[in-house]
């Protein structure tokens, strides 16, 4: 049976799974490319301990975003940090985005694992009907 591909990352849930993206990296400073081309590949919600901003403000936060930068590198970023050094409107309309493809890629997931089981379902259907 064909299986939906999950293309976001899901389950972020320390920081060491930031970490563990390729060429993560911390202290970024932003130039007007890297605003430009910075892209959300996916939430994170890390616990009640605060995590350092990825960006050069260090802000502590919880929630918040992993970006992929221009030059394949990752880096992550809060939610406040992101609308104030990406712009308002503009990061609002990726984090919507990125909340959208997290939903969809969790309902691919949900509908990966229903597939799983069909044979299994089978096996009993055929049991309960002989």
């Amino acid at each position: 049976m064909r299986k939906f591909e999950i293309s976001l990352l899901l389950g972020l849930s320390s920081y060491s799974d930031l970490e563990e993206q390729p060429g993560f990296r911390v202290d970024v400073r932003l130039d007007e490319d890297l605003k430009r081309s910075a892209i959300i590949v996916a939430p994170y919600n890390i616990g009640p301990d605060l995590i350092p901003c990825g960006l050069t403000c260090h802000r502590g936060h919880n929630r918040g975003y992993l970006l992929r930068l221009a030059d394949g590198t990752h880096t992550n970023v809060g939610r406040i940090c992101g609308s104030n050094h990406f712009g308002a409107s503009n990061f609002s309309e990726q984090e919507k985005l990125a909340k959208a493809t997290e939903r969809a890629e969790k309902h691919k997931q949900s509908i990966n694992e229903l597939l799983e089981k069909i044979p299994d379902y089978r096996k009993r259907a055929n049991t309960l009907k002989n």
